[in-house]
């Protein structure tokens, strides 16, 4: 209860975008703003994408740890 932690709900980098910075410096905005906030954790989250995940590749390059994964079924 003492920790605070940043979440972030989802974001979006353009196609034409993704093999460049934007993606990096759009994440160190969001790690400024948390500890401007007094987060000491940041938690972010990736999605499978054909079988891979593009967004944890970047994040595990930056230090970031694959904690917990989701599951989800329709329902029947």
């Amino acid at each position: 209860p003492k920790t605070k932690v940043a979440i972030e709900l989802g974001w979006w980098i353009q196609e034409e975008h993704r093999s460049g910075m934007s993606a990096v410096r759009l994440l160190n905005a969001f790690e400024d703003w948390a500890k401007n906030m007094g987060a000491s954790v940041v938690s972010l989250s990736d999605l499978r994408v054909a079988d891979d995940y593009p967004a944890g590749k970047l994040f595990n390059k930056l230090g970031y740890s694959v904690v917990e994964r989701a599951h989800l079924n329709g329902v029947h």
